[in-house]
């Protein structure tokens, strides 16, 4: 009598985000890498079986238990071929950073804005910073607010954004100290030229450079501007100053200087991270700081 194998199998689930789109039977997947892979007729009926029972966590071998002969070594594939494409993962895998919370409030993240183009990702980071449980508010320079509306900010947040460095109430405190003594890390986004010298300066004229400036909690700054501007040695001066002064400092990109027109635009280093980059960064420096290192 053959033994039946009992071993655990690692349950999978449908990762919440994939890049997947259908047209009439067929069902196409874009993997990781951005390699496209088409299923249709049984292929692309089996791949959608598999990816409706996946919205909850379910092994392989539970998966499989209904089907029988050819059928179920098609599906067999095809599941294989969706964890490669990274649309189905192990659940331990949706997990976020360990960032220690106490039990009646999240990490409290203050986006700061400044007047790059860059500001007008804006609402797509607060919302990422918000979905991994954190709690965001932002202050915003008069010159970001060229670049991303403050409505949709505060649509998000649910908080009014920042915009100067006065109280509206003069019983109030002042905002950016206000906001300094909040938060558990500031996040400059984009960091200009001009905000880095003011900030490298102790220039404390507009409300990011003072809420830097003030802040104890870490301060991460997402330098972003065009090659020409970054690699300038006054730039460079100014970064390692504000390395030296304890501030995060995150590498910036390959990107396309958007002054150029559309049809001349070159790839140039200096362009901010992705926005995801961004929030794991922040993520990160959270858990460093919980940590105490």
């Amino acid at each position: 009598m053959r033994r039946k194998d009992a071993t655990p199998q690692a349950a999978l689930q449908r990762a919440p985000h994939v890049r997947i789109y259908e047209r009439a039977d067929a069902l196409s997947v874009i993997d990781d890498r951005g390699l496209l892979r088409r299923l249709s007729g049984a292929s692309a009926a089996v791949a959608r079986d598999l990816l409706e029972q996946l919205r909850v966590p379910r092994e392989p071998r539970e998966l499989l238990s209904g089907i029988a002969g050819k059928r179920r070594r098609l599906a067999s594939e095809i599941l294989t071929m969706l964890k490669a494409a990274g649309v189905v993962v192990e659940p331990a895998h949706l997990a976020r950073p360990g960032i220690a919370r106490s039990s009646a409030e999240s990490a409290r993240v203050v986006l700061a804005l400044t007047g790059g183009v860059v500001a007008a990702h804006a609402p797509a980071l607060t919302e990422m910073l918000l979905g991994r449980g954190l709690r965001v508010r932002v202050a915003a320079t008069p010159s970001a607010l060229r670049f991303v509306s403050a409505l949709a900010l505060e649509a998000l947040t649910h908080e009014p954004v920042v915009r100067s460095r006065w109280p509206s109430d003069t019983r109030n405190m002042v905002p950016h100290l206000e906001l300094a003594r909040w938060a558990d890390v500031v996040v400059v986004y984009p960091a200009t030229a001009t905000t880095l010298s003011r900030i490298a300066r102790g220039d404390c004229s507009s409300i990011v450079s003072a809420l830097a400036i003030s802040a104890r909690a870490p301060v991460i700054l997402v330098p972003a501007m065009n090659v020409a501007m970054f690699d300038a040695p006054s730039v460079q001066r100014n970064l390692a100053q504000l390395r030296q002064d304890g501030f995060v400092i995150v590498h910036p990109s390959l990107g396309y200087e958007v002054a150029a027109a559309p049809s001349e635009r070159t790839l140039g280093y200096g362009a901010a991270p992705t926005v995801q980059s961004v929030a794991l960064v922040t993520e990160a420096v959270l858990a460093e700081r919980a940590n105490g290192s």
